[in-house]
This record gives C-alpha cells, sequence and structure tokens, in this order.
C-alpha cells in the first residue's frame, strides 16, 4: 500500500496518509437508543405528525376519564398529544421520555407556567417509572422498544399505571430509513400478537381495535392482584373441552367502547333476589338490559321475563340444565372450557365464546383457534367473570339483584341448587361491625370482590341491591374480608 508520510523540522514523519479503499464501507458511529432519537426530534418532518394527538379522543372516548385525573404518557415525544389530554381532557399529565430534547416549545412552556397540569420527567422506560397514575397512555412507543426489550417495558408501565391505553403501529416506519439508514420500529407485530403479549401480562382488555396499520388496546392489570382462579374441573378436561367447543364456530366477544348512558341488571342466585322480584320484572319491561347467571336463567323465564342474556361459566356436565329450555330470543355467553354438551345444546348465531382461563394451555388453543380474542380475567366464581365480561363488552353500569355471598338464615340460594347443599358449619366472616356465616366458595368470592373494587372500582359502576355480604362490602369500602378464628 503507498503511503504519503508528513514531517516537520526534520523530524521522523508521524502521520500516515493512505488513499481511500472505495470497496470497504465506511465505520458508522453506533448511536445509543437515546441518541438516535435525540437526533431524530431534530429533524422537522420527524416533528411534524404526533400519533398521541391524533388518539387522543379515541382515548378520551374509550376510557371517559373524569376531569382532573392523572394520567402518565409514556414516551411524550413532542408532548402534543399531552397537551391534547390536558386541554381537551381536562387531566392532569405527567410526561416521560429518554429523550430530552422531545417537548415542542410550547409544550416546554406550559410546564412552566401550569406546572400542576403539565410535568415533563426525563425517564427511560427500560427503568421502573417514579411517578405513579390512575391512566396510563402509550402511543408510538412500544414498536420502537427491541422485541427482546418489550416484556420489561410492559411491565414498568403496566405498573406504574392501573389501566393504560395503547396505540401501537404494526408496519414499518420511513424516518429511520430516510435519515439514520437503520428503521426506528424495531417491534413490527400484528394484532394477534399484541393480544397474546396482553394476556401473558394477565391484562384485562377492556377495548381494543385493528385499525388499518395500527392496533388500539385499553388494558387493566388489575388480574395481578388477585388470587388465582380456583376450577372445580381438571386441567386437562378444560383443554379438552375448549378444543372441542373451538370447533362449533359460536360468535366470539369482542372488546368494546364504554356505552355511558346504559346500565344492565344482572340476576344473580343469592337468596335476596326473591326480594326484587317485582323492581326486577319492572326494569325488564322498561326495556333494561338482563343478564341471567346459571339458575337465575330459569328464574328468569319462570317469571315471564324472556329476552335474557345468559353466562355460563362452570365446566362440569350438570350446567347443561342452567340452558334449558332454549329460546329464539336469548343470547347464550357460554365460556370455552364449559362441557360441549351445552354447545350442542344452543343456536350457534345466539351463542358467544368467552375466554376464562389463563392456563398457558388453554390459551394457546384458542390462540391456535381466533386471530383475535381476550381474557376474560376475574374471580373465581361466574357472577364475579360476568361483572368483568359485561365490562368488556362496554357496560360499566351494572346493577346487581342476589349477589350476597353469604348465607341468609340457611339458604343458600333464592330456588332449590343441589350442589350447594354442604354438610359442614359455615364460615363466619366478619367485615366492618357485621358478622356474616358464609360457604367457603361464598367467603372467597367476597374476598376477590373486594379486591377488584380496590384494584379496579373506577372501571365499574356497580349497584347491590339487599343487605348481604357484597353490598356490605361496596357500602362500607372495606378491605377484603377475614375469617373469624
Amino acid at each position: 500500500m503507498q503511503t504519503a508520510q508528513m514531517g516537520f523540522s526534520g523530524k521522523k514523519p508521524g502521520v500516515k496518509i493512505a488513499p481511500i479503499d472505495p470497496d470497504k464501507p465506511p465505520v458508522k458511529k453506533v448511536l445509543t437508543e437515546q441518541q438516535k432519537y435525540e437526533k431524530m426530534w431534530t429533524v422537522k418532518d420527524y416533528r411534524e405528525v404526533s400519533p398521541g394527538e391524533l388518539a387522543g379522543n379515541t382515548f378520551t372516548s374509550v376510557v371517559k376519564p373524569k376531569k382532573g385525573e392523572d394520567v402518565i404518557d409514556f414516551g411524550c415525544g413532542t408532548g402534543r398529544g399531552s397537551l391534547w389530554l390536558g386541554a381537551m381532557g381536562g387531566m392532569n399529565v405527567t410526561m416521560l421520555d429518554f429523550a430530552s430534547n422531545c417537548l415542542d416549545d410550547d409544550l416546554a412552556t406550559a410546564c412552566k407556567t401550569q406546572p400542576d397540569k403539565y410535568k415533563f420527567i426525563q425517564h427511560d422506560l427500560m427503568d421502573k417509572p417514579t411517578v405513579n397514575a390512575r391512566y396510563g397512555y402509550c402511543t408510538d412507543v412500544m414498536e420502537h422498544i427491541p422485541t427482546e426489550d418489550v416484556d420489561k417495558v410492559l411491565l414498568n408501565i403496566l405498573g406504574a399505571a392501573q389501566s393504560v391505553f395503547f396505540r401501537i403501529s404494526t408496519g414499518p416506519d420511513v424516518m429511520g430509513p430516510k435519515y439514520l439508514d437503520q428503521p426506528l420500529h424495531l417491534t413490527v407485530k400484528d394484532y394477534s400478537w399484541w393480544c397474546q403479549k396482553f394476556i401473558q401480562h394477565s391484562c384485562t382488555i377492556l377495548y381494543s381495535e385493528n385499525l388499518n396499520g395500527a392496533v388500539d388496546f385499553y388494558v387493566s392489570s388489575w388480574f395481578k392482584k388477585l388470587p388465582e382462579m380456583n376450577i372445580n374441573t381438571p386441567i386437562t378436561k378444560v383443554i379438552e373441552n375448549v378444543k372441542e367447543n373451538v370447533k362449533w364456530g359460536c360468535n366470539h366477544i369482542s372488546a368494546h367502547e364504554v356505552q355511558a348512558d346504559v346500565e344492565v341488571q344482572i340476576l344473580c342466585g343469592g337468596p335476596s333476589l326473591n326480594d326484587f322480584e317485582d323492581e326486577i320484572i319492572e326494569n325488564w319491561k322498561n326495556g333494561m338490559k338482563t343478564v341471567t347467571v346459571n339458575g337465575t336463567y330459569k328464574w328468569a323465564q319462570d317469571r315471564g321475563i324472556t329476552n335474557v342474556n345468559q353466562c355460563m361459566l362452570d365446566a362440569r356436565p350438570f350446567n347443561k340444565r342452567f340452558c334449558e329450555p332454549v329460546r329464539d330470543d336469548c343470547y347464550y355467553f357460554i365460556a370455552s372450557q364449559c362441557d360441549p354438551e351445552v354447545y350442542e345444546l344452543l343456536p350457534p348465531e345466539k351463542t358467544f365464546y368467552w375466554h376464562v382461563n389463563p392456563n398457558p394451555e388453554v390459551v394457546d388453543v384458542v390462540h391456535n383457534a381466533y386471530p383475535e380474542y381476550v381474557i376474560c380475567n376475574g374471580g373465581s366464581t361466574v357472577v364475579s367473570r360476568t361483572i368483568v365480561l359485561m365490562r368488556i363488552l362496554g357496560f360499566k353500569n351494572q346493577t346487581l339483584y342476589g349477589f350476597d355471598s353469604c348465607l341468609m338464615g340457611d339458604e343458600h340460594h333464592a330456588y332449590e341448587q343441589k350442589e350447594n347443599n354442604l354438610n359442614m358449619e359455615p364460615l363466619k366472616v366478619m367485615v366492618e361491625g357485621r358478622t356474616f356465616e358464609c360457604q367457603p366458595w361464598m367467603a372467597l368470592q367476597a374476598t376477590e370482590f373486594a379486591g377488584m373494587i380496590h384494584a379496579a372500582g373506577d372501571e365499574f359502576n356497580l349497584t347491590v341491591k339487599g343487605d348481604g355480604l357484597i353490598a356490605h362490602i361496596l357500602e362500607t369500602g372495606a378491605t377484603p374480608p377475614s375469617l373469624e378464628d
């Protein structure tokens, strides 16, 4: 190789200059993720579009937050999404981003002039946030995370906010290749992949939509704070049932926006159901949507309440009777783990699957059969799951009858149900100055309900009629009950 040498004042040359080899690629400086985005935020084209701003209206219509609520904007970028949440949504916004130069000038100014309304913290989402809020907002962020880091970032986000709205791009980006010669979207996945990811993190998907080039998810991870679901059927039988039932081709539930002006009444099987018979019938006559569970289906039919929405969870074969007689004016929401004979009984066009078991083997069966689905998390009983199911379907306003979760005298149901005739001394449960007698499943249901309300009460607007344990918990704001020694 020829070289040129330079020397000064007779000294030995110290610099050698070699000709450029055209076949050898130039050495590029490797930028950190933070440096990449600090560079991109200097590009005018990159700042022009703000996905957070575009998704603001969807967030407020789906979530319907109250004015003055706190929200964290995870990966806020320009901050225009945060500005929308603050100005149009009336929320108090904390903005997180690891790029120091991301904010628009007016947002940086707002943080100084309205510090109670807008706050910016330079923060890397690979680390746990130092702030917490009722709501989270995360748009145009997750697709930028390296796939191997997605789980860690989701854990940090879901741990900092009770419920989070995500908008995630499902396609490659243009700006990265144009200005950095490398993509900025490092996790380009479809709706099914992201749905599975949220389910893996025990999220309840309260709303989702598969958009053209993006997906929306509104999720809550409160389920992780509840006891694990107890099942009365071996998991092998549950898996067998799910595999058989997904062949029927029934409708599948999907998450909906909140129907703020609609109320549903849920008829539960507790003894106090009979105390409100006239009120329930009047509500139904006035057009209120009526949801029944297990034996309350027949209870309603016997009283002339016909077009109901029947929900079932239990996988045991005897539950088939809870859907008899089948009616053309009813809809049937049957858990995919229920006995296949139930599905054989029902018309597919009137029947909806809902998936309830988060066991990985069960989820795999469902995932292979349906590209788009949700898992209805919750407690161990059909009532606690139905409350969550109705919320997923958009019904936040729920009035429950017969949701006692305690014995009234010697009665455990408003009608005969021999399966619950337990030959054992009832448990005594003490809550806020009162003692209730309960069967074990009742005490567990009450504990799960109290935990759900404390973790995610704002997602539900519940009225529980009667004077039972559940109504007392809701009225007093009690913590999960403890058993008396």
